[in-house]
Parts: C-alpha cells; structure tokens; sequence
C-alpha cells in the first residue's frame, strides 16, 4: 500500500499529478491519500448553493491559511479521483494530525510494508 499525506488546502493540479505518477508508477497497488485534520473548528463544511465554486474558493481563501474542512477537502479529492482515476485502487481519509497517535493509522498498513 502506498500512502500519501498532506493538508490539501486545496487539493490542486500538482497534487493531481504526483497521484497520477504514483500509479503510473506502481500499477495496481493501492493508494491511501490522508487528508490531515488540522482542529476540531475545522471539521465541518456548510456550502451555499447559490454560490459558484469560485466564489466559494474566493471567499473561503481570505478567512483563514487553512480555510477548508476535512469533510470538504476529503469530499472534493474523492470527486477528483473518481472523474480522473475512475479505476484506481485509491481510498482518501481523513488522518490525525501528526502529534495525534497515529496506532489507528499504522494498524492499516500491512506489518512488511512499514
């Protein structure tokens, strides 16, 4: 299993591009894509509907250096997989932040792989 982690404030072309190297790279095996959960206030997303997803961004850039939610940054990776890399073996969650325990993480890679 391969594992990538980041914060993904936006998930963006470039992180794009690293997954789809991955599994150019390494056909067929899986991919965990960790998005970091940063704080407690940071675990929810309302989006309006009236509002465009630039306007959405626009906004949302100008409250805060990391204005998106797990949920939402979790959310729009998963669309962005699933539109570009359809039948990849790719799975996104959210992940502790590294001073968190990370025993429940570890325990999902396999014991010769760490």
């Amino acid at each position: 299993m391969l594992i990538q982690l980041g914060r993904f404030q936006p998930f963006h072309n470039g992180h794009l591009a690293v997954v789809k190297e991955v599994m150019k790279q390494h056909p067929g095996e899986p991919l965990l894509i960790g998005v970091i959960v940063l704080n407690a206030a940071n675990s929810s997303f309302v989006s309006p509907e009236a509002e465009t997803l630039d306007q959405i961004v626009m906004k949302k850039m100008k409250e805060s250096d990391n204005p998106w939610s797990a949920l939402a940054r979790v959310r729009a990776i998963r669309r962005v997989i699933t539109e570009e890399l359809p039948d990849k073996p790719i799975e996104v969650i959210p992940v502790p932040r590294p001073e968190t325990d990370w025993s429940y993480f570890t325990s999902l890679i396999p014991d010769n792989r760490i």
